[in-house]
């Protein structure tokens, strides 16, 4: 996923910050993809709908403290 992909899907960077549980700010100074750990829980959050960069990363299993809906 982009960062591009992420706003888009969550509506926003303040949207995008509140579903992840951060300050906006911090959303704004990703740069083309969003870190590495977040792209897991956007991934979880997002019940798939967006994959983490690049698709060779071993797959994302739920937490037991990650929210996911």
């Amino acid at each position: 996923m982009t960062k591009q992909d992420v706003l888009k899907y969550f509506g926003g960077t303040v949207k995008t910050a509140n579903a992840i549980g951060v300050r906006h700010t911090t959303v704004s100074m990703w740069g083309k993809y969003p870190p590495e750990g977040r792209q897991c829980e956007i991934e979880l959050l997002t019940a798939g709908t967006l994959k983490r960069e690049p698709k060779k990363q071993p797959p994302c299993h739920h937490h037991p403290e990650t929210k996911v809906s």
